[in-house]
């Protein structure tokens, strides 16, 4: 087995990746939730959506995809490098 990997080995070859579920495993969060219903079911943030959505809450609901975007897609997002 070699002990490195020559790009030009590869170049120009016809190659399929395949990316599955734990393809972003730590690079983004997992849309689990800290919270707990009554029932004792834990929830994510697409079965707490599915609740708001069912009771016409929609400031409740506005609210949830704010917190969605911060806490999992902003933090994949590019940043620009800080100019010191």
């Amino acid at each position: 087995m070699a002990d490195k990997f020559n790009l030009y080995d590869i170049y120009e070859q016809n190659l399929n990746f395949l990316f599955g579920a734990g393809a972003s495993f730590g690079f983004l969060p997992t849309l689990a939730l800290n919270m707990k219903g009554f029932d004792g079911n834990s929830y994510t943030f697409e079965t707490l959506a599915k609740e708001l959505d069912k009771e016409s809450t929609s400031n409740l609901y506005a609210l949830l995809f704010m917190h969605y975007f911060k806490k999992c897609i902003n933090t994949g997002l590019p940043r620009l490098p800080k100019i010191p």
